[in-house]
């Protein structure tokens, strides 16, 4: 069966368009700023995309220069664009930030009522009537965007368990959307329906303070997860299944810009969960993308292709075994 004649992976949520400072400028004393795109689940699309797994994007840009700008990198890099809504009445946000390797990430928001909060519950029951997906991806920045938004995301849930299709869900939690207790309040009823949950040590801190990680973990694998992945502060990640848990190290070598590795990593280990693979290989498989995305400048621009992947993973095989020897 060929891509096209794959079912896609559908993506629900924003993608900005991004203004990145030069490497080593302050955003506040840069004179040059390189122009891309960003938002978690369009990262995650269009690294599907690159790895040959089709993937298409439900959601909204402005009727605007920056809307067309984001239309026509996403096409570029070969998602599915025909659910995406322009609105007229609104704009396409943005974000403007610095690079760093080891240092801090300055980032500055344009999105308060942007296009892409404007989503909706309708957005989804559109594209659903349109084609049924292989898997949904959906993460908790697009719950935080609006009540509007987080209808949609709802109503994602709600189609995907009508028609037994995975969802993966990404906690993503970004506390300049909204406080913690709205998180902790929105949150959990969206991660136990969904099959493949991913979050960061820190991040489930902040969702459940003072309970024990695995306490959570356990909850989350009593719902509808059949797998946990948690990034943890080590740069390792953890694949907890009820059969038990694995953790991997990160493959990073070098980093040029750390931001969209966890997106990466999202999008490696979702591609390999399609294939058939085991909690490892797929572990192993976002780890790799990862590797790759840190190694350039923007969330998109270094994200492997299915091929540079295979070799990369093959190698890290044979350096296994070579050490086993």
């Amino acid at each position: 069966m060929t891509a096209a004649q794959q079912a896609p992976v559908l993506v629900l949520g924003e993608v900005m368009r991004v203004l990145v400072a030069e490497p080593g400028d302050a955003v506040d004393r840069a004179e040059r700023f390189r122009s891309t795109i960003g938002g978690a689940e369009g990262n995650v699309a269009a690294a599907l995309a690159r790895q040959g797994v089709p993937a298409c994007w439900v959601g909204r840009v402005g009727d605007d220069d920056a809307g067309r700008y984001v239309l026509r990198r996403m096409r570029a890099e070969g998602v599915d664009v025909v659910d995406v809504a322009v609105e007229e009445s609104s704009f396409t946000g943005m974000l403007i930030r610095n690079t760093s390797a080891h240092g801090a990430i300055s980032v500055t928001y344009h999105r308060a009522g942007s296009a892409g909060s404007l989503v909706s519950a309708t957005d989804v029951a559109r594209a659903w009537e349109r084609r049924r997906p292989a898997l949904v991806h959906v993460t908790g920045i697009t719950a935080m965007l609006s009540d509007g938004a987080l209808g949609a995301v709802v109503e994602l849930l709600d189609r995907a368990a009508a028609d037994d299709v995975p969802v993966s869900f990404d906690v993503n939690l970004r506390l300049r959307l909204a406080a913690a207790d709205r998180w902790r309040t929105v949150l959990p009823a969206l991660v136990s329906r969904a099959r493949i949950v991913f979050a960061g040590d820190g991040e489930i801190d902040v969702l459940a303070p003072g309970r024990p990680q695995a306490e959570v973990v356990r909850e989350w694998l009593a719902g509808a997860a059949e797998v946990v992945i948690v990034k943890n502060g080590d740069h390792t990640c953890t694949a907890f299944t009820a059969g038990g848990e694995l953790t991997r190290p990160s493959l990073v070598r070098a980093v040029i810009d750390p931001v969209g590795a966890g997106d990466a990593l999202v999008a490696g280990f979702l591609g390999a969960y399609l294939a058939g693979a085991d909690p490892d290989g797929c572990l192993t498989r976002g780890a790799a993308s990862a590797a790759f995305a840190v190694q350039h400048w923007s969330d998109t621009e270094g994200l492997p292709t299915g091929p540079e992947l295979d070799a990369f993973v093959a190698a890290i095989g044979n350096a296994r075994e070579q050490v086993l020897r």
